[in-house]
């Protein structure tokens, strides 16, 4: 009988310790699971407010700037920020994710303005991702972004940084920055009246101030955008101003000049003409808020008709292509203007060529068409009719009479101190900063 008992007791014990192995099992699995699924959760999106001053810029973010999301499982995460400026005077920045770090190349992020409406969307890459180039706010305003994430189907981790920069504290000009972009060679890689069909970059030659640099061929960065317009820049010029054409048209067809002259030779001046009242509307209208920062510079016109053949006279510009000899330099009247035409040398010089089209240089603009007006004399035939340069529709040169009605492309030229922000490319031009 004692013995059942003391059977029964240990039974009892043995059953104890079973139960308590297995709740402490339970518990261990249950840990183990839970540290395993905590492991895949976010590290923790930060949810204390940031503030950083930059200048005159302040910069608030809600959720923090940085973001650390360790094999996140949620499909979209959102982060908050604004820009205020705190000013009595404009300013420009951008805004940037930085020190990203994303193993798989298809996390997407989306950028959203205070209306939740979507002014940027793109895929992450390492390192630096440009969410909105150079912006502009004005005094006593604050400006509202939402930061989406989403990792719809992937698990991966995802680190950055929300970088908005003050870009009105680097006073960099236009010049300075396309100097800096770019490594300029001292002869072109084809030769100066052939077409060049690739990027050639920046180039070295000289005009009438001294050191002029080129862009050639199918460049990608000397975008520079004024007043939502987007020009070309053609050249800085030996003065340091920077030349620019605009990169679409922007007036209605117009003759060079409708005006007399007994002279006619008179008539290929830039400062005689009908259509520098055009271009000077055309600045007045689409510029005037950026106009004291446009400078003149010289224009040249060749009026100077001295070689006759068949019946037809030629200016020395023409004779100067025929031999391939094109230079900056003017050897005939400049005309000091902030506003003119872009000369036929310059289209050489950036590519073009009098003996075949061009659909490759970045002059060539496939929604121009028609014929556009340069500054260049081409002839005068018959003592009567007067004849100009014109770059064409597939980028060649040809020439047009004076009174016909073709494009214009106005070129402006910019001040050597004109401080500008941005990379030249078209999605991140250059801006000029007021």
């Amino acid at each position: 009988m004692q013995n059942k008992k003391k059977k029964k007791k240990i039974n009892a014990y043995n059953l104890v310790l079973v139960i308590i192995t297995l709740v402490f099992l339970v518990f261990m699995l249950s840990g183990l699971t839970y540290s395993r699924l905590n492991s895949h959760k976010p590290k923790g999106k930060q949810v204390d407010a940031i503030v950083f001053n930059i200048g005159d810029l302040a910069i608030n973010y809600l959720d923090g700037n940085k973001i650390d999301l360790d094999y996140p499982t949620n499909k979209k995460y959102e982060y908050s920020f604004s820009v205020t400026n705190t000013s009595s005077s404009r300013i420009y920045y951008t805004i940037y994710l930085k020190d990203t770090e994303v193993i798989k190349n298809n996390i997407k992020v989306k950028l959203l303005n205070s209306k939740k409406e979507e002014v940027n969307n793109i895929k992450l890459v390492n390192g630096e991702n440009l969410l909105q180039s150079v912006l502009l706010i004005e005094p006593n305003v604050t400006a509202r972004y939402t930061l989406v994430l989403e990792n719809k189907k992937n698990r991966t981790s995802i680190k950055g940084k929300i970088t908005v920069e003050n870009e009105s504290i680097n006073k960099n000009t236009l010049a300075d920055l396309v100097l800096n972009d770019n490594v300029f060679n001292i002869s072109p890689k084809t030769t100066i009246g052939e077409v060049a069909l690739e990027d050639e970059g920046l180039n070295k030659s000289y005009d009438d101030y001294g050191i002029t640099y080129y862009f050639r061929g199918d460049v990608k960065n000397n975008y520079v955008k004024i007043n939502n317009k987007m020009y070309r820049i053609i050249r800085i010029n030996g003065d340091g101003t920077v030349r620019a054409i605009l990169d679409e048209n922007d007036i209605n067809e117009v003759p060079f000049n409708i005006n007399e002259d007994e002279n006619k030779s008179n008539l290929v001046l830039l400062e005689k003409s009908s259509i520098i009242n055009n271009l000077n509307n055309w600045m007045k209208e689409n510029i005037a808020e950026y106009e004291d920062l446009l400078v003149a510079s010289s224009f040249c016109s060749d009026s100077g008709f001295d070689t006759i053949r068949n019946g037809v006279r030629y200016p020395t510009t023409h004779e100067r292509m025929n031999i391939n000899a094109i230079t900056y330099r003017c050897f005939s009247t400049s005309y000091l203007s902030k506003v003119g035409l872009i000369s036929p040398e310059e289209i050489i010089f950036a590519g073009g060529s009098r003996d075949g089209e061009n659909t490759k240089f970045y002059l060539y603009n496939s929604s121009i068409t028609n014929n556009t007006w340069t500054t260049g004399s081409h002839s005068i035939e018959n003592e009567s009719v007067v004849r100009m340069f014109a770059l064409t529709g597939n980028g060649s040169l040809a020439s047009n009479i004076i009174n016909e009605n073709i494009h214009i492309r106005p070129v402006i030229n910019i001040s050597s101190s004109a401080v500008a922000k941005g990379e030249g490319t078209k999605e991140n031009p250059y801006i000029l900063v007021k």
